[in-house]
């Protein structure tokens, strides 16, 4: 619409003693609500203007830079902020945006480069050591994160952030007794932190110790009983240890209390089919019954999709985001070729006993398909029950979880993702994503490993509604979570402008 853009400026409107300097604060003004509003190229055009009127002026340079960046024209940013540091080689705001721009863009080893720079030009500001600590740790560079941070930490003890991003290392490199004392010390420092509780919670829960991380998480409740993070934290807990009534308890509480977050709806969803009551989860299921998935978080953004396999890995890239959404093959191996044939069959025998095989493996119940060859796990441990009414309940689910595909296939709102270890050809990828069309216009984001002449994190359109991203390894132990996110990130807004 037309009143969603400033409006062109003309000297008339600056009736104020000093014309010259007006024009120019009329500039940021407008340009600051442009980039506020996300108006990004009218937001970096006004910049421009501003830092031509004034060139002496920083504000101009950092105001461009950044809008150029967020329309990711990453080269025209970098230009822009390049000539700003030589220019203002002492300004601690322009030597600063410039390391924010490689940040915020996710270039990991071009961001600590320049963070650097900063530090040497202001050493005793914490930022330098803390973004830094981001960055590194961002591209696994755990070690060289936690001497940076340690570096931070020797002039500011008591600086939350510093303190916080050193946990965090701990925490991502999956170091638990570390990320405990580290994460302790923080929530000891800081009591009033909503963090130190949260990932307190989260780490005890990782070690295993439920008991502990119900302290800690119901300690953070007392002080803020309404914070979706504590609330959701607590409920993986009881979802952690198996414990489906109390795990169904806490999730129904996170839905009433937020009912606009999708994630109670569908941990509910999952918990119910844990305890068999398919039917409950089922109604559930309905896209009505559901609040429209957005991407305003990472969570938000993994539950606008499903994944086809072919491992788990996008699965654990869920998980990590904090997204738990039910599916067939989130947690099962899918050959290309055979799921392909699945698609075509509509996922004839799925779930059926005489299709379906019960084994063990590292004492969890794993399910087999015979016809596809699909092994999914269960995640629930094999111990001395009833064999025979588990198997029964595990093809009950399977039949689900099926018919559930099906109807998602049919109703061709979601995303589906299929991560194959290998690089597959694109008539490959186009019998995959036709087999999907059968069903419905469904949309397809094809995840593979990126050969010589392809950049990990890119990605190109093959059809409407087709996608291949590269990604820079195939690891379910180690996946590459930030990759991840950004491909996601990238084809939901593909995508969603196609469908406006």
């Amino acid at each position: 619409m037309a009143g969603d853009s400033p409006s062109p400026i003309s000297a008339p409107e600056l009736a104020q003693p000093n014309p010259e300097l007006a024009w120019s604060q009329h500039l940021v003004v407008r340009a600051r609500r442009a980039l506020d509003s996300g108006d990004l190229a009218v937001a970096a055009e006004l910049w421009t203007k501003a830092r031509l009127w004034h060139p002496d002026d920083p504000a101009g340079y950092i105001g461009q830079s950044t809008a150029l960046n967020r329309a990711r024209k990453y080269a025209d940013a970098d230009a822009i902020s390049t000539e700003a540091v030589a220019r203002f080689p002492a300004n601690e705001h322009v030597i600063a945006n410039h390391a924010w721009l490689a940040q915020n863009r996710g270039d990991w080893d071009e961001a600590v480069a320049r963070w650097r720079h900063y530090r040497e030009r202001f050493p005793d500001h914490p930022v330098g050591y803390s973004a830094a600590g981001v960055a590194l740790r961002h591209a696994e560079n755990f070690d060289e994160a936690d001497q940076i941070l340690t570096g931070g930490l020797r002039r500011h003890p008591d600086h939350a952030e510093l303190l916080g991003n050193y946990a965090w290392v701990a925490h991502r490199r999956g170091d638990w007794p570390e990320a405990l004392s580290r994460w302790g010390v923080y929530k000891t420092k800081f009591p009033a932190h909503i963090v130190g509780y949260s990932s307190l919670g989260i780490v005890l829960r990782e070690m295993q110790s439920f008991d502990e991380a119900d302290a800690v998480l119901r300690e953070g409740l007392s002080r803020y009983p309404d914070n979706s993070e504590l609330v959701g934290n607590y409920a993986w807990v009881a979802y952690q240890r198996h414990d489906w009534p109390e795990a169904l308890r806490r999730w129904e509480t996170f839905r009433e209390k937020f009912p606009a977050d999708p994630l109670g709806d569908r941990q509910v969803m999952l918990v119910l089919g844990e305890l068999g009551r398919f039917g409950e989860a089922a109604a559930l299921s309905r896209p009505a019954a559901l609040p429209q998935t957005n991407a305003s978080t990472p969570a938000n953004l993994m539950l606008a999709f499903e994944s086809l396999g072919e491992n788990c890995e996008f699965g654990v890239v869920q998980r990590h985001f904090g997204a738990e959404p039910l599916g067939l093959l989130r947690f099962t191996s899918t050959p290309p070729r055979l799921l392909t044939a699945a698609l075509r069959d509509r996922f004839a025998g799925v779930g059926s006993p005489e299709n379906t095989t019960l084994t063990e493996h590292n004492g969890e119940y794993m399910t087999r398909d015979k016809r596809y060859h699909m092994s999914m796990h269960t995640f629930i441990p094999a111990v001395n029950d009833d064999r025979t009414k588990r198997f029964a309940n595990l093809c009950r689910r399977l039949v689900f979880l099926r018919d559930k595909l099906i109807g998602d296939l049919e109703e061709a709102e979601k995303h589906f993702v299929y991560g194959s270890r290998s690089h597959l050809a694109d008539e490959d990828i186009r019998g995959l994503w036709e087999a999907m069309q059968a069903y419905g216009k469904n949309r397809l984001l094809l995840v593979h490993p990126a050969e010589a002449s392809e950049r990990p994190g890119t990605m190109r359109q093959l059809e409407d509604g087709l996608i291949v991203g590269f990604i820079d390894r195939v690891s379910v132990e180690a996946p590459s979570f930030d990759l991840w996110l950004k491909l996601c990130r990238d084809s939901h807004d593909v995508w969603s402008a196609a469908s406006r």
